[in-house]
């Protein structure tokens, strides 16, 4: 009878798996000046070295375009637009632009395709 118990547990064992987060962790930076922005599933932070971070709760998003997305928020708006973007030498597949407290910050993100020497990532 135990045997039967244990075995009948197997298969609600494997669903209890740590859950997949419904949107991959987003990532972008710019350099002049230097700022960086991590969105994933709960929150949206950016980060300055001479400024307290920013973090709000991550808003539904509005996809303005077939390669765009735009997220408001009463603490930052973020515009995401998914073409080749150029910072550092890098080479990403977003640009990005960030407007925290009235000021615009521009930069890159999304996956790195190249590196600083133009080969593929």
């Amino acid at each position: 009878m135990k045997r039967l118990l244990a075995m009948s547990l197997v298969p609600l064992l494997g669903s209890c798996a740590t859950p997949q987060p419904a949107y991959p962790t987003f990532n972008a930076l710019g350099t002049d000046p230097p700022w960086t922005l991590v969105i994933d599933d709960a929150q949206m932070l950016f980060t300055r070295p001479d400024a307290a971070p920013v973090a709000t709760s991550r808003p539904a998003v509005i996809r303005t375009i077939q390669k765009a997305e735009l997220y408001q928020s009463p603490a930052m708006d973020v515009n995401i637009a998914y073409a080749d973007c150029r910072d550092a030498g890098q080479l990403y597949t977003a640009r990005v632009q960030v407007t925290v407290r009235g000021r615009r910050f521009t930069g890159c993100g999304g996956e790195l395709v190249a590196n600083g020497w133009g080969n593929r990532g």
